[in-house]
């Protein structure tokens, strides 16, 4: 138990057992495997997104690229300044955090 200075002993700080302590460690460990499971599924979610994304660009450089190169080429300027926004927007949602 911890001294504190003064006449003045919390009440709590007494009356904290081996069983209370162990129960704090046993949620801490619970909420840890929350978060990784979380997180585990974030990173599946975003691989998953990115496959989508390159396969979705292959097939527009595969369909596009062969037949309309002034239509292809239009579309790629879309989707850059669209991702570039994208981008932006996630950067500043960042700074704010």
């Amino acid at each position: 138990m911890q001294k504190y200075p003064g006449s003045f002993t919390p009440s709590i700080a007494s009356k904290i057992t081996k069983k209370h302590l162990d129960k704090i460690l046993d949620l801490t460990k619970d909420d840890s495997d929350k978060n990784y499971k979380a997180n585990l599924w974030n990173m599946g979610m975003r691989i998953s997104i990115l496959m989508i994304v390159t396969g979705l660009f292959v097939f527009l450089t595969y369909y596009f690229g062969r037949t309309d190169k002034e239509l292809y080429l239009e579309l790629v300027k879309v989707i850059i300044a669209f991702l570039g926004g994208v981008g932006i927007g996630y950067g500043m949602k960042a700074k704010k955090t």
